[in-house]
């Protein structure tokens, strides 16, 4: 299953908007449980998978840079998620087998808006375990968190188009496109398009 982008490219400090953090400030990160699936915070001992996942060109085809080079990398890109927990800026999960407990792929909530009650989302699923129903039951449960838990009215996700099955898996489960727009990345020097994906989990809300 291909990916949905988890941040955009940096926006510069003078152009982003204000916005008060919709996270609480939480010593580790709620666990979510479903069916096949545990999303949980991630350790030092998932640095090995967490490197595999972020590592495949073909997971990263539509992120938003490029794959991680080396396995120190992964243990930067650890550092960060912890920062950006304890920051209130982010919250990315390790998406877990319940069976064995392996990652194969992170969940992310991010951009929040405490006034809006809104956050972005993005995900990573192995490309070894695509098309298997996981990345839709990583959403799902991410999708009754932020509505029951955390009290969010607005979910978005930022996805290119040429990403159809992440497009056809946001629609399955409501999100509406809203609109194509340019974000400032390119691949190869090429401008790519992001496609906007909102969904409403209340009846009313702002569009990201």
């Amino acid at each position: 299953m291909p990916i949905a982008r988890r941040l955009r490219p940096p926006r510069r400090p003078e152009r982003a908007p204000a916005r008060r953090p919709a996270l609480p400030a939480v010593a580790a990160l709620p666990t979510l449980t479903g069916p096949r699936l545990i999303l949980r915070q991630l350790a030092e001992p998932d640095l090995p998978s967490l490197y595999g996942v972020l590592s495949d060109p073909l997971v990263m085809r539509y992120w938003s840079h490029p794959p991680l080079a080396s396995p120190a990398d992964a243990a930067w890109y650890l550092a960060n998620i912890e920062a950006g927990r304890r920051d209130r800026r982010f919250w990315q999960w390790g998406i877990a087998v319940r069976d064995d407990d392996t990652v194969i792929g992170t969940l992310s909530l991010f951009a929040t808006d405490a006034l809006r009650r809104q956050a972005e989302l993005g995900y990573a699923i192995a490309s070894s375990r695509w098309r298997q129903g996981h990345a839709s039951e990583a959403v799902r449960l991410t999708i009754a968190h932020a509505a029951g838990a955390l009290g969010l009215r607005t979910l978005c996700a930022d996805v290119d188009p040429h990403n159809t099955a992440s497009c056809r898996l946001l629609e399955t489960l409501g999100f509406r496109s809203a609109v194509q727009r340019h974000t400032g990345r390119c691949v190869d020097g090429t401008p790519v398009p992001s496609a906007l994906y909102v969904l409403q989990m209340h009846t009313t809300g702002a569009a990201c």
